[in-house]
């Protein structure tokens, strides 16, 4: 489904429109403090792709200038990247588009957490600086690849596109929530919100489920969650306190990788196996992606690359 921002296009939705400090404490952090938030911002230095068996790494675009590289998605044609990163200088996030062999690489703003439209010819992100109807609306938006087109969508963050363009998942960082693009409706999957629900979750390949990693009671878990709701079925898969937020699934639905210890695992989504980590890493690897044709799993990592 394509989202315009006039109406009487044939095939196109207006959703209604809605309108809804981060305060510097420089003096506060100790020089220990601040080298490890140093140490933090830096180990997600560029995005790689390697191949679910392990071989293949390589890395596919570092910016001069900018550290934090994450939240890589594929397009559907399995050809580029969009993602996120920091500008070290000015401290703001901005999102790019680049092809996978690295070349093209273009900005496309002040946004972030980006998921391309089925067709690939729009993305879904969040922006907590964007404007609509004159006002400053921190939300969630679709606009399309040259940054034009932009549309407000609803409050949120980490919008994801379900496989069938007909809505998009995303989060308060409590709960989870489904949008229906044809009426703007929304819809609660969860009968009760987490004390934290990281951002990455997915939807499985048949938009039936989506996968998440939420923490409720000091206990952080992945968990398959029906695509209409709680009361229809969601468990917990694994049970780890050092699990990341981002969960990608293999294009057959059978596999999930995610980030646990700082490294990619593997776990598949019915058994009871547990998690093995993926072969071939050589360093700390964050928010994986796997490609929609399944070759290419991409992710943030630091020094990926072998010596």
């Amino acid at each position: 489904m394509h989202i315009e921002s006039k109406i009487g296009n044939a095939g196109c939705i207006r959703p209604r429109a809605i309108v809804a400090g981060i305060a510097l404490c420089v003096g506060a952090l100790s020089l220990a403090a601040t080298r490890l938030v140093e140490a933090a911002e830096v180990v997600r230095a560029a995005i790689y792709v390697i191949k679910p068996d392990g071989t293949g790494l390589r890395k596919v675009i570092q910016i001069p200038d900018y550290q934090q590289h994450g939240s890589p998605r594929w397009s559907h044609d399995n050809k580029r990247l969009a993602f996120d990163a920091i500008h070290t200088a000015t401290r703001i996030k901005k999102l790019f588009v680049v092809n996978v062999d690295g070349t093209g690489l273009s900005e496309i703003g002040e946004q972030s957490m980006p998921d391309w439209s089925p067709d690939d010819k729009q993305l879904a992100l969040f922006s907590k600086t964007a404007f609509n109807s004159g006002k400053l609306a921190p939300g969630i938006y679709v606009q399309n690849i040259d940054g034009e087109g932009r549309v407000w969508l609803t409050a949120g963050e980490s919008p994801r596109w379900s496989p069938d363009g007909s809505k998009i998942a995303f989060s308060d960082r409590r709960t989870l929530k489904v949008l229906e693009l044809a009426d703007s409706s929304e819809v609660e999957l969860l009968d009760q919100p987490f004390d934290r629900l990281f951002l990455g979750f997915n939807w499985s390949p048949d938009g039936k489920q989506l996968a998440f990693v939420g923490q409720r009671n000091g206990r952080r878990e992945l968990f398959i969650l029906s695509a209409e709701g709680q009361g229809k079925g969601m468990h917990a898969r694994l049970n780890r306190n050092q699990l990341d937020g981002h969960v990608t699934w293999s294009p057959d639905g059978k596999h999930l990788i995610f980030s646990l210890t700082e490294l990619l695992y593997i776990i598949d989504v019915d058994g009871t196996v547990g998690p093995h980590s993926l072969a071939g890493q050589k360093d700390k690897g964050f928010d994986p992606a796997w490609s929609p044709d399944g070759h290419w799993v991409a992710f943030a990592g630091k020094k990926a690359e072998p010596d």
